[in-house]
């Protein structure tokens, strides 16, 4: 469809089939993993299908765009030469013209709908990544408290076991 001599570019798009170092999640633990990493893997893996399906979308998208833009530059220039033509040739091209208009208009609201979409993609990648890092805040916060928990603990056990040496040593001193 190259007639008219438009072709849709090739790059399009900053996004790769190699590009998981934007959503790389690490777990900080190499012997424990937390079913919230788990959460975040299988939503990667989310997100990663939904890049996959608008990327499909994208191409096309493009393809019809091109496609109707020959079509567009084909119908304008048979436009200009319909003058020659009856009146009813004449009102069948406008027919036609109508007719693409129309599909240029779905077409645009298609690439709105995709926007909107990639939009959600976007705004899903920035939540996994939200929750990753708070997912962390909250296990150093709690692995902290456990810590002073039983450091607290050790200590009322040490303590007893003091005063436990303290008093059998007192009765031992005492009986003698």
């Amino acid at each position: 469809m190259a007639t008219a001599g438009y072709t849709r570019p090739q790059t399009y798009s900053s996004i790769r089939d190699d590009d998981d170092d934007a959503l790389d999640i690490q777990i900080d633990s190499d012997t424990t993993r937390s079913t919230a990493g788990e959460g975040v893997k299988k939503l990667h893996g989310q997100v990663q299908e939904v890049v996959g399906v608008m990327k499909k979308n994208i191409d096309r998208l493009l393809d019809r765009d091109v496609a109707l833009n020959n079509l567009m530059t084909r119908a304008d220039d048979l436009e200009t030469s319909a003058s020659t033509y009856n009146q009813t040739t004449k009102t069948l091209l406008q027919e036609v013209v109508g007719v693409m208009k129309k599909n240029i208009d779905r077409l645009l609201d298609r690439d709105v709908a995709l926007n909107n979409l990639m939009t959600r993609a976007d705004d899903l990648e920035t939540s996994a990544s939200t929750y990753n890092q708070t997912t962390k805040t909250l296990r150093r916060k709690y692995w902290w408290k456990n810590a002073k928990t039983n450091v607290c603990i050790a200590g009322i056990v040490v303590a007893v076991i003091f005063i436990i040496i303290i008093i059998i040593a007192f009765n031992r001193l005492g009986k003698k």
